[in-house]
């Protein structure tokens, strides 16, 4: 309890002295009040130096600080403690009405969102994502997000990639419906495929567009065309991967209303014009911003992932570990994510 909530600036004199003493010459276990000292409780930055716990007793609720890195590896195990500040105060229906709109998703939480799955069903009941992915090269990416829809429950997932890539597709699984797309053997998804995509959507819950499709300018002029007849349909929308990178290189571009992005902290900097640093520097300001900006839902991948609304309001994930730092799990989310919205979740569910 060298330094409490309140601390933005770097440690220094005496509390840089204590801090390190304590973490040269602790032979004991470590105990944090409320956060481990010298850890931004509003960011999770490392202001210089900080204690390293082995557990961090926390107050009422937990500290934005006790949950991103790098402040969260500073913690330990974390334990929250009831000092009689009044529930009602974190209800979050008075939440929505305040400055105040930070969330942490808890497994009760989730387990009351997951979809109802009737035994007495088909696969009607359940269903159908249309998935606009895939290029010469890239065809895992297209795979592995088309699957995640079904795994997650989703009884019908139509997956919409070049002609001349089908056979590959077809090889992969048999579960999986193919609309092919005419490319001239070019192996890349045109301009001349908005017709064809949209007319496809009419049996569909929503539409996934972008694992592995590139960003070819053809590409490019498909993604624009796509946006704003999919925005005069109403249709829902996930843009993951190379069609946020195609967004990207527009001036400018109105996205459907009813619409997910699913951004890496890269992608997002180009999304918003800034250096990577900064995104990383400051992960919920930035995540916001890009809601607010694009007026949809916006996820931002990593350890931990921020999920933002147009209003303001942030959930923090603080689920995962390392093993999902391998090439083709944003793949998967973005198909499990298109499968969950399929079976009538609501976007941000």
């Amino acid at each position: 309890a060298v330094l409490g909530t309140g601390i933005t600036t770097e440690l220094h004199g005496k509390a840089l002295e204590a801090v390190q003493m304590i973490n040269e010459f602790a032979d004991y276990i470590v105990i944090s009040v409320d956060i481990p000292s010298g850890i931004d409780a509003n960011t999770g930055k490392v202001l210089g130096s900080a204690v390293v716990a082995d557990y961090t007793v926390t107050f009422c609720s937990p500290k934005v600080g006790n949950l991103l890195y790098p402040g969260a590896e500073y913690n330990g195990d974390v334990v929250v403690a009831n000092i009689s500040i009044p529930e009602y105060l974190l209800d979050n229906s008075r939440a929505k009405d305040s400055e105040y709109k930070y969330n942490l998703l808890t497994r009760d939480y989730v387990s009351t969102i997951l979809p109802y799955r009737p035994n007495n069903s088909h696969k009607g009941t359940f269903g159908s994502v249309l998935s606009v992915a895939g290029s010469f090269g890239l065809t895992g990416a297209a795979y592995l997000s088309a699957i995640s829809a079904l795994k997650v429950g989703a009884g019908y997932s139509n997956l919409a990639v070049p002609k001349s890539l089908v056979p590959v597709f077809a090889s992969m699984t048999p579960e999986i419906i193919y609309t092919p797309l005419e490319d001239k053997n070019s192996g890349i998804i045109t301009h001349e495929n908005v017709n064809t995509v949209l007319d496809n959507s009419n049996k569909a819950n929503c539409i996934l567009i972008g694992p592995g499709i590139g960003t070819e300018t053809a590409t490019i002029d498909f993604i624009s065309d796509f946006c704003i007849q999919a925005s005069n349909r109403g249709l829902k929308c996930i843009f993951d991967a190379d069609a946020l990178n195609c967004i990207s290189k527009l001036p400018e571009i109105n996205l459907p209303l009813d619409s997910i992005l699913t951004p890496h902290p890269k992608e997002l900097a180009r999304l918003l014009k800034k250096p990577v640093e900064e995104i990383l520097n400051d992960r919920i300001t930035n995540v916001i911003e890009a809601a607010q900006k694009f007026n949809c839902i916006v996820i931002l991948k990593g350890a931990r992932t921020l999920i933002a609304e147009p209003d303001g309001t942030l959930y923090i994930n603080p689920t995962g570990n390392s093993a999902l730092a391998t090439a083709g799990t944003g793949d998967v989310l973005s198909g499990m994510i298109a499968g969950f919205v399929a079976q009538n979740l609501s976007l941000i569910d």
